[in-house]
């Protein structure tokens, strides 16, 4: 389970939790909603109390008013994409299937009232987006009736850094590692390392220092750094316009699903 920080395309791992996947005993006794909060109080520990948090999840995790209700409990705003059977119950007590309200690509749908009627009804603001070449419709709710919803493309940067985390760049799938406290562990240096990559790279590109090959699978941004880290561009390191910052932490930190 990962928690980590949106930035440029990609998602920076910022607490994690390892354990054996299918493994019913293995599985962390707190359960799902829990063990995602406590990774998000881990995160809201190291950042300022003012600075405004989105917390974007697919449905899988994201059907779930635990969840929301505990994030609205740190103080954040949630975009969570959730089931197709979701409904929303409006003002006149209607209650409405929100997905079934979009039929077709192009077509969006936007309500408010409260969700999840047997479980504690949360009001909230759904949207549903079908955008022109996607295969499918999302089903979002929010707590934050400024959204329109398209912030949650965001959600996708996970999986890209995923996939440079691993056949795409880093080959994580390839450490022999069979102890999660181990992987835990060795997730720490590949995180730094992973980080510093795309910091570097972001820079090389601002200044405008390197250009990516077109069959790059990585991000132009992922490619800069990796040819920096490599010696491949001949530059000196620039200038990091960031501030990252590392706390020893309890050794339960952990890596395996995702929430970015």
């Amino acid at each position: 389970m990962v928690v980590g920080l949106a930035f440029q395309g990609r998602c920076i791992p910022l607490a994690w939790a390892v354990y054996r996947a299918n493994d019913s005993q293995a599985y962390p006794a707190e359960g799902q909603v829990n063990l995602i909060l406590r990774l998000l109080r881990e995160v809201q520990s190291g950042i300022p109390r003012r600075l405004p948090v989105r917390v974007l999840a697919d449905r899988g995790i994201g059907t779930s008013p635990d969840l929301m209700r505990g994030i609205m409990a740190l103080g954040w705003h949630f975009l969570f994409r959730v089931t197709k059977q979701s409904k929303i119950i409006l003002s006149d007590g209607t209650a409405v299937t929100f997905f079934d309200q979009v039929s077709q690509a192009g077509e969006s749908y936007a309500a408010s009232g409260q969700v999840f009627k047997k479980r504690g009804r949360i009001p909230a603001h759904v949207r549903v987006l079908w955008a022109p070449q996607a295969q499918e419709r999302w089903a979002l709710v929010t707590n934050d009736p400024t959204l329109t919803g398209w912030e949650y493309a965001q959600r996708m940067w996970i999986e890209e850094a995923f996939r440079d985390l691993k056949s795409h760049g880093w080959q994580v799938e390839d450490v022999c590692l069979h102890s999660p406290e181990r992987m835990a562990h060795w997730w720490i240096i590949l995180v730094v390392a992973y980080t510093w990559m795309l910091l570097i790279g972001h820079a090389l590109l601002t200044m405008a220092q390197f250009t990516a090959p077109n069959d790059a699978r990585m991000a132009p941004m992922c490619v800069a750094g990796a040819c920096f880290v490599k010696g491949g561009t001949g530059m000196s390191t620039p200038a990091i316009p960031f501030v990252f910052s590392v706390a020893p932490s309890a050794p339960q930190r952990r890596g395996g699903g995702e929430a970015c």
